[in-house]
C-alpha cells in the first residue's frame, strides 16, 4: 500500500475570499478531505471575535490589542477528524495567512 499524499488545490479566488480544496491521493484514488475558506474581513479584530477572552478583559476591554486586519480561516468537511488531525488542519490553514504583518487570524472547523 502506497503512503497517501496530501495536497492543496486552489479552487476560487476573489478580492476578499479564497477557497482551497484539501486532497488526498492514495493507491491512485483522489479523495477530497475538505475545503479551506479564507475570508479577509477588512476590519480590525475585536474582543467579540475572541469569546474565550471576554472574561480576561471584562474589567479593562481597552487593553485588548489585536491586529489591524482580521482574517478568518474556515475548514469545511463532512469527515470526522481526531484531535491530532484537527491540530494539523489548523496549522496548515493558519499557515496560509499567518505571516502577514498586523493581521489577526481566527481558525474554525
Amino acid at each position: 500500500m502506497e503512503k497517501p499524499n496530501i495536497y492543496l488545490v486552489g479552487e476560487f479566488r476573489m478580492k476578499d475570499f479564497e477557497i482551497f480544496k484539501l486532497m488526498q491521493t492514495e493507491d491512485c484514488l483522489n479523495e477530497s478531505l475538505g475545503f479551506y475558506v479564507i475570508e479577509d474581513c477588512k476590519r480590525k479584530a475585536e474582543l467579540k471575535d475572541y469569546p474565550y477572552l471576554i472574561d480576561v478583559y471584562k474589567d479593562n476591554p481597552n487593553e485588548f490589542d489585536a491586529g489591524i486586519n482580521l482574517i478568518k480561516v474556515h475548514f469545511i468537511s463532512e469527515k470526522d477528524f481526531d484531535i491530532e488531525e484537527k491540530e494539523v488542519l489548523e496549522h496548515v490553514g493558519v499557515s496560509l495567512v499567518e505571516f502577514k504583518n498586523n493581521t489577526s487570524t481566527l481558525f474554525y472547523i
